[in-house]
């Protein structure tokens, strides 16, 4: 018997558009902004279980530090930045255990901070909140 291809089609084609959205919008970073006159600013968030990520783009310069603190209840819950080149971290504090952080900018460009936790070490319907301090000077 010949199965309805038409139907399963649209079936496969919703469930990667789902997948697809989903990626999406966990990919989607916050841009941060400064006061005038204020090289630091903070951000607050919260992670969970099936939301275990946030993104943060910081424009650089070249010869600027760029320096982070993190704050949080959960020691879970990590640093990651990623150059204008996103080729390799120049941190991930899950190796480290820091929760602060600086270096000088070595390029113009998008700086990404993500913010994470693994999904295993937090509990299903749990938040944990945190606060980002992003500093250029």
């Amino acid at each position: 018997m010949r199965t309805f291809r038409p139907f399963t089609t649209l079936v496969r084609a919703a469930v990667l558009g789902l997948a697809l959205g989903a990626a999406a919008a966990a990919a989607a970073a916050t841009q941060v902004t400064f006061e005038a006159n204020n090289p630091w600013t903070q951000l607050r968030g919260s992670l969970s279980h099936d939301d275990y990520r946030q993104d943060y783009t910081v424009a650089g310069h070249a010869g600027k530090t760029l320096a982070l603190r993190l704050f949080s209840k959960n020691p879970n819950i990590y640093l990651k930045v990623m150059g204008p080149d996103g080729k390799k971290p120049l941190v991930d504090t899950i190796k480290t255990g820091e929760t602060t952080w600086s270096a000088p900018m070595q390029a113009d460009g998008e700086y990404t901070v993500e913010v994470y936790t693994l999904p295993e070490t937090t509990k299903s319907g749990e938040d944990s909140p945190y606060a980002l301090q992003v500093g250029i000077y």
